[in-house]
């Protein structure tokens, strides 16, 4: 919507209710499954939590929407609240995968994601409230769920979902009016297909800065697509979402924040990274991503969802991230070299949980005491061992579970900091046969009941510790076996 003054868009701020909640006290219902307590048990690792505006504890609805008129509102239509209209709104949130304009009907069926049973609001309160966002009023409605909070939805402020409008300036409105209120807000995109035509003057189109929820109407339901990018003439495209964070663990920024229950498209027109997470303690749920075409020469130094923080061996200590959660999302791009469609880097106590990736797989880099698990990885496009699955550098205490590859079978690099230690590989299982698993710098590593190629060992520093347990492997081949030592189960061919 070019040419709309943030400043000249009041927003409705519509406060939405399950029936059933009791006015007095909020009472809520509700059972907490299986799967979610493995989740919040996954999570259970840390004993602080470092939630900033989004305190553990039960929050009710903010005291300075006190005046409010009775309306009805469906979420997913084009039509809504007038602007500056406050309204009680009971409300049906829409789960729909019906095609949208911009996305392939067979790209789509192929995203094996895009029905999860529990939205990203909902992963978030059942996760550990150790780690997990607070959200202890949501409740189900229509197969989605929002925080009996406030919800502010784009298309209030002009954003739309015909995909026929630019929506730029509309969702940064949206968004500013949601971390204005700051108490749990909501940033709603019903069902459609938004287009972001409008180069903005900095990296990122949307800048999170306190600590929202961002959720969409599901995975295929809710399209994001930025045209600024390579293919429409610009040479430095800008990435889609920014999370903001303190410049380290303590709290402070956008730490919390949720985001998902979505698709962002940044392949279209060869843009930037959809979300690049500087958190603590967010959620990135629920999302498929279509990202970028990437390599040293090309678009150079984007990604699909990076969870980072920038730092090296001198403010690691400092400056990393924590407790952050990466579920059910299906990625694919066109990285190359360093850059992977999922890179996980500076975290500690950061969980991935359920990433289906096609292109240059997962980077985890200079972290510790992170788990990945449920994960099924292609390397490029047809399982092509020229690109990455997964690749963990300089990291200590890494976890990894339930795996499956097409194409290469993963990799532990050579040690250019920091050499990697403790990491466990549990129930990978590679569908090429003669594709390996290469690993250079490394103390005890173990892998376990997981079915390979083969190995690659080619340390160029050190390989100490290496063991396999109840697994089943092809030929093991070593260079530089100097530096190989301690290896148990395996031997060098």
């Amino acid at each position: 919507m070019a040419g709309v003054s943030v400043g000249s868009l009041a927003p409705s701020v519509p406060v939405l209710r399950a029936p059933h909640i009791t006015e007095a006290t909020g009472a809520m219902g509700g059972s907490t499954s299986v799967w979610a307590k493995k989740l919040a048990e996954s999570r259970a690792a840390s004993t602080t939590s470092l939630r900033s505006g989004h305190d553990v504890g039960n929050k009710r609805v903010s005291s300075a929407i006190t005046q409010q008129a009775s309306s009805s509102t469906t979420l997913g239509t084009s039509t809504t609240d007038s602007p500056g209209s406050s309204a009680t709104t009971s409300t049906t949130l829409g789960t729909s995968t019906t095609e949208t304009p911009g996305i392939a009907a067979t790209t789509l069926a192929a995203v094996s994601n895009s029905t999860p049973t529990t939205t990203v609001l909902e992963m978030a309160s059942l996760a550990s409230p150790t780690f997990a966002p607070s959200v202890p009023s949501i409740e189900p409605i229509g197969g989605n769920v929002i925080p009996v909070s406030s919800l502010f939805n784009v298309l209030s402020y002009g954003a739309d979902p015909t995909g026929q409008r630019d929506s730029t300036n509309a969702i940064i409105a949206t968004i500013s009016a949601a971390e204005a209120l700051h108490d749990d807000a909501t940033v709603y995109f019903p069902s459609g297909h938004y287009v972001l035509t409008q180069p903005p003057n900095r990296l990122f189109d949307f800048v999170i800065a306190s600590p929202i929820n961002i959720v969409g109407a599901g995975q295929g339901a809710t399209i994001i697509e930025n045209e600024v990018g390579i293919d429409s003439a610009i040479s430095n495209p800008p990435g889609m979402f920014e999370i903001l964070g303190s410049g380290g663990p303590t709290p402070g920024g956008a730490d919390g924040t949720i985001i998902g229950d979505m698709t962002l498209d940044t392949r279209s027109f060869q843009s930037g990274t959809a979300i690049t997470d500087y958190g603590n303690h967010t959620v990135v749920g629920n999302l498929t991503v279509y990202a970028p075409t990437s390599t040293p020469n090309y678009n150079g130094n984007q990604f699909g969802v990076r969870v980072i923080a920038v730092c090296n061996p001198s403010n690691v200590q400092t400056d990393y991230r924590v407790g952050n959660l990466v579920q059910n999302v299906y990625i694919t791009g066109g990285g190359g070299g360093g850059n992977t469609e999922l890179d996980i880097s500076c975290q500690q106590n950061t969980v991935v949980n359920g990433a289906t990736i096609v292109g240059n797989g997962v980077d985890v880099y200079m972290s510790r005491d992170d788990s990945l698990s449920n994960l099924n990885l292609t390397g490029g496009d047809n399982g092509s061992t020229a690109f990455f699955t997964w690749v963990i550098t300089d990291s200590q205490n890494i976890n990894m579970t339930n795996i499956q590859v097409t194409g290469q079978a993963g990799v532990i690099e050579r040690s250019s900091r920091d050499t990697t230690s403790n990491v466990v590989v549990d129930n990978e299982v590679s569908n090429t046969p003669s594709a390996y698993m290469r690993i250079g710098d490394a103390l005890s590593t173990t892998i376990e009941n997981s079915r390979l190629g083969g190995l690659y060992l080619n340390p160029s520093q050190v390989l100490n510790g290496l063991a396999m347990t109840n697994s089943t492997f092809g030929k093991v081949y070593c260079t530089n076996l100097s530096y190989v030592t301690g290896l148990s189960g395996l031997a060098c061919q």
